[in-house]
């Protein structure tokens, strides 16, 4: 009984150590899947913060580009003004020339404006194409680089949304482990307190045994005292006739031995 006393004694102290191990788990658990989501929330927070400075700085290359094909435009359009406003104070400078100028020399002066009005036309349409062609190439180019940036903004993008739906699959899971794991450590320390409660109900069935079995032998011991108290006191009460009996046939004994001795002188 007592082997059996302190064997559920000690499983109770194993029963608690144990308890108390899943409970630590449990603590671990939940400290590690808060770790992991905020870890994850700081990787989303980042992502965020690269994309908005990434697409910021699109932006900014974008809207430059764009002032500055505005600025060749109005270059190219004041350079044509400027041109156009040379040719005609030239060709107004040159007709007062030729108007000033002596009538013997006037087929030469008129020979002259029109080369030297040749040579400035020809030289300000040479000028003009190559602004022309300056103008498409520059164009081009900011097309090219807009176009870059919003390919380049559409992939950030879809990075973005990657991450962020990696993040959230990364959430779900994180939650589904702890919630997992939280289930059969709840379903362990279950099984551990009815362990608990199925060795307490032994203890108790066990110390009732020992009170009922500890009874029965004290009430045994009492009837077998009580017995042989009856016993004794019986002896007690017959012993003086035995012994009157005893001395009586004693004396006979004595009689007939002493009668015979007598008869045999």
């Amino acid at each position: 009984m007592q082997f059996l006393s302190t064997a559920v004694s000690e499983y109770e102290v194993i029963i608690r150590d144990i308890k108390n191990s899943l409970d630590e788990q449990k603590q671990l658990v939940t400290l590690s899947a808060q770790q992991q989501e905020e870890g994850l929330q700081r990787s989303l927070v980042s992502a965020q913060v690269i994309s908005e400075v990434t697409t910021d700085f699109f932006n900014d290359l974008c809207h430059h580009s764009s002032i500055f094909l505005t600025t060749i435009e109005q270059k190219y359009t004041e350079s044509s003004l400027k041109l156009s406003a040379f040719e005609k104070i030239f060709q107004e400078q040159s007709t007062r020339e030729e108007k000033l100028a002596l009538e013997k020399i006037a087929a030469i002066l008129r020979t002259l404006t029109s080369n030297k009005t040749y040579t400035v036309s020809k030289a300000m349409r040479n000028m003009d194409t190559e602004n022309t062609e300056v103008k498409k190439m520059l164009e081009q180019e900011m097309v090219n680089i807009q176009n870059i940036s919003v390919d380049a903004r559409k992939e950030w993008k879809g990075y973005i949304e990657k991450v962020e739906s990696q993040f959230v699959e990364d959430t779900f899971s994180a939650a589904d482990t702890k919630a997992a794991i939280e289930s059969n450590l709840q379903e362990c320390s279950n099984k551990v307190d009815s362990s608990r409660k199925h060795w307490e109900d032994a203890q108790l069935s066990i110390n009732q045994l020992i009170k009922c079995s500890t009874a029965e032998i004290d009430s045994i011991v009492a009837d077998k005292c009580s017995g042989n108290q009856v016993a004794f006191e019986n002896f007690v009460s017959v012993s003086p006739s035995t012994d009157a009996e005893f001395n009586s046939r004693a004396c006979d004994l004595l009689t007939t031995v002493n009668g015979f001795c007598h008869f045999s002188s």
